[in-house]
């Protein structure tokens, strides 16, 4: 057996870390996503043929510096190994993960490099895949990036990696190897991090029933309400009331009832069954006999 190691430097920057800390759920969060994320890049590329470990070294001040020392275990040289042979597969794992540098495009690059547009279509070419964006761009991206950037395990740890970044005072995550930065995700490419599997609609259906309002967001226009068994969030599609109460042109108050009609979705992904909620009109507004204060 042959054991390979890379040491990699996963350093969150920002103004809260000065003093050295940090979430420990953020940090626990991180460290179980990154872990994952090596863990099942091994598995995808190099299935049983090649074992890995991650480890953590001391942490340091200032900024936060995660150092891991990530070792690689060749179990079966007679195999070759997706990643290359066993003294440049560790390596080559980083790279067409993003981390380790190299003139290609990483899992994490691509993802930045997308910035949340929608692949319209895929056509293979020897190793590579050409890759076709909603806006009509096209990049070229290597077969084994294409296979990690479609494994949900591997999207959802990375989405997980750069979550502190959603914590104010943080503002990006760099990976560096020899003091190299490979990677850098700033506080404004969390948004294309996000991980949303392909979903199967199973089907909608709309009903008229009766529902207090508890809170109000006009930014991202999610109200939550409760129908008098549960509290849910839904979206609110009727602008025509929403914009009147924006306004100040109708008021409400705690223990007001609204009668609704609700049109509610269910859809199934690789993460399980999910119901979303849609106010599509605001057919009554009936006033508490007791009217009181109502923040929005």
């Amino acid at each position: 057996m042959n054991k390979t190691e890379q040491k990699l430097n996963f350093v969150y920057i920002g103004p809260a870390l000065d003093s050295g800390e940090i979430d420990a759920t953020d940090l626990g969060a991180s460290l179980v996503a990154i872990g994952s994320l090596f863990h099942r890049a091994n598995s995808i590329l190099n299935d049983e043929k090649a074992s890995l470990e991650v480890k953590v070294q001391a942490l340091k001040h200032g900024s936060f510096d995660i150092g891991l020392n990530i070792s690689q275990t060749v179990i079966n040289k007679t195999i070759g190994l997706l990643t290359g042979n066993e003294l440049t597969a560790l390596l080559n794992l980083c790279t067409l993960l993003g981390l380790a540098g190299g003139t290609g495009i990483g899992v994490f690059q691509f993802i930045k490099n997308l910035k949340g547009r929608k692949i319209l279509k895929s056509e293979p070419s020897e190793n590579t895949i050409i890759i076709t964006l909603e806006d009509g761009q096209s990049m070229t991206i290597s077969t084994p990036v294409m296979k990690l950037y479609q494994d949900a395990e591997i999207r959802t740890a990375i989405e997980k990696t750069v979550k502190p970044l959603e914590r104010e005072g943080i503002e990006a995550l760099e990976v560096r190897s020899n003091s190299t930065v490979n990677v850098e995700v700033l506080k404004s490419d969390v948004p294309f991090f996000e991980y949303s599997p392909e979903k199967e609609e199973l089907g909608e259906s709309e009903q008229t029933l009766f529902v207090t309002l508890e809170t109000v967001n006009f930014k991202q226009g999610k109200w939550k309400i409760n129908d008098g068994t549960k509290s849910f969030y839904a979206a609110m599609k009727d602008e025509a009331f929403s914009r009147a109460m924006f306004n100040g042109e109708t008021t409400f108050a705690a223990n007001d009832i609204l009668k609704v009609n609700l049109k509610l979705t269910q859809s199934i992904s690789a993460v399980g069954l999910k119901t979303t909620y849609e106010i599509i009109k605001v057919i009554e507004h009936k006033k508490s006999p007791q009217q009181s204060s109502f923040k929005i």
